[in-house]
């Protein structure tokens, strides 16, 4: 079901790039990128979401950048984010909010998932299925997904409800199962991985003395966000602030590119 309102959040106030002059202290940086909304705008098709202007140059650049670690975490399975994005070599890719990897050496991981979380899924998939138009309900690991973004008002409208009545009773089943609604779209997962798993995990596979930052704009970015307290950096990308756990904000996608440039001048 959807989760309670969170306590911990608030509004934050503007990223301040004077700040990078403070994270002297860190020899190297793992910097961790969300994918639409951050690096790519929203479109009402889904895969025609390419990258901002001068993005893909910003991300070689990095790739470059012997002192740093770049992961771009998304929500899609990451067929989609490879042909939409062609990122350079380098990079760490994770897919599925958690569920799969493809590290800087090309090795692919998908995680297995408890046998009640796949039933779970299964139930949800065929519950809400009669309420979904054709093509608007994606299927992948750890995840069903709605989207509602090409839908008018009042169509999104039916098709919430409808989620409301059929996929609650499912989120009860067991442990690590929630619906949540996103950017004109609602989501069924398995949370027993997140994009905070993957801030724990680049973490613990971090060089001593890393700074960790990331960049995300949605509610699922909220798990990831959580893992980085002080001095780590957490900023949410969108046009307006907004209640969130990150502790600052930009926009993108000017913001961002500034944001890339001076990160990859601090981490070359």
């Amino acid at each position: 079901m959807q989760p309670p309102t969170d306590t911990g959040a608030m509004t934050p106030p503007r990223f301040d790039h004077s700040l990078f002059a403070e994270s002297h202290h860190a020899r190297r940086g793992v910097l961790m990128l969300d994918y639409d909304g951050t690096l790519a705008p929203f479109q009402l098709d889904r895969m025609s979401a390419r990258p901002y202007p001068n993005v893909t140059a910003a991300l070689e650049e990095l790739a470059r950048a012997t002192q740093t670690h770049v992961a771009i975490v998304t929500g899609r399975p990451l067929t989609e984010l490879r042909e939409l994005l062609d990122p350079p070599g380098g990079l760490d890719l994770w897919g599925a909010h958690g569920w799969e990897r493809i590290n800087p050496q090309g090795v692919h991981t998908v995680w297995p998932q408890p046998e009640y979380c796949t039933v779970a899924l299964g139930q949800a998939r065929s519950r809400i299925g009669p309420f979904v138009p054709a093509g608007a309900l994606e299927t992948k690991q750890g995840a069903i997904v709605v989207h509602t973004r090409a839908l008018g008002n009042d169509e999104h409208d039916r098709i919430h409800a409808a989620v409301r009545e059929h996929w609650t009773p499912i989120a009860g089943i067991g442990d690590g199962l929630e619906w949540r609604e996103f950017n004109r779209g609602f989501e069924f997962r398995v949370t027993l991985r997140t994009k905070g798993t993957v801030v724990r995990t680049l973490r613990e596979e971090s060089a001593e003395k890393s700074h960790l930052a990331y960049l995300g704009d949605d509610i699922t970015d909220e798990d990831a966000f959580a893992q980085l307290p002080p001095p780590d950096w957490s900023i949410l990308v969108a046009p307006e602030p907004r209640e969130t756990r990150a502790r600052w904000w930009m926009t993108t996608p000017g913001e961002l590119l500034l944001f890339l440039q001076n990160w990859t001048s601090r981490f070359t």
